[in-house]
């Protein structure tokens, strides 16, 4: 018997029920998966709906476990210089126009909308660092304004080789330089 879990936008669930609502999102499952919540053992008010964007699905995690998975992806990511398949995210340091560049694939972004999932590429921050070595931070980035933020350090005038970290919530970055 398939069950509706309908949540809002913050993965916050207002119910589960035989049909989905129209004034939600919700996510389509069985009813061995939510059985604990109809039976009252455990609490909607606990858990949240929330999309993996490296499983490309959505999962109910308890708040718990939201927070570990915050702990455990706060590690730092370096994003590489070789071109994975399809890069979901591609983050660019722009020698000709002196500017850092991020913008998330096309088609990542359409497989995204057809989900009912909205990224903001403003809420993640990316540390500039001395090639292969996070503990020497030349500059934190965020992009809070545009997809585009300016040069300011002599070591991006002088094109000296860095490294690209973040905290990775994507399943494929790839970081490149373009020298015209």
């Amino acid at each position: 018997m398939k069950r509706f879990v309908c949540f809002d936008n913050d993965g916050n669930i207002y119910k589960i029920s035989k049909e989905p609502d129209d004034r939600f999102k919700f996510l389509e499952c069985e009813f061995e998966d939510v059985k604990k919540f109809i039976e009252g053992h455990w609490s909607l008010l606990d858990y949240k709906v929330e999309y993996d964007f490296i499983d490309k699905t959505y999962y109910i995690k308890n708040q718990s476990q939201i927070d570990e998975d915050k702990l455990m992806w706060s590690f730092l990511y370096q994003i590489p210089k070789t071109i994975p398949n399809s890069p979901q995210i591609i983050f660019s340091k722009d020698n000709t126009k002196n500017v850092w560049r991020i913008s998330a694939d096309s088609d990542f972004v359409l497989d995204l909308k057809d989900k009912h999932v909205k990224i903001n590429l403003s809420n993640y921050y990316f540390s500039i660092t001395k090639k292969d070595d996070p503990n020497v931070l030349y500059r934190l980035i965020r992009f809070a304004d545009s997809n585009e933020v300016a040069f300011e350090n002599d070591f991006e005038f002088d094109n000296e080789e860095v490294s690209v970290y973040t905290m990775r919530r994507f399943d494929t970055y790839h970081y490149e330089e373009i020298n015209g």
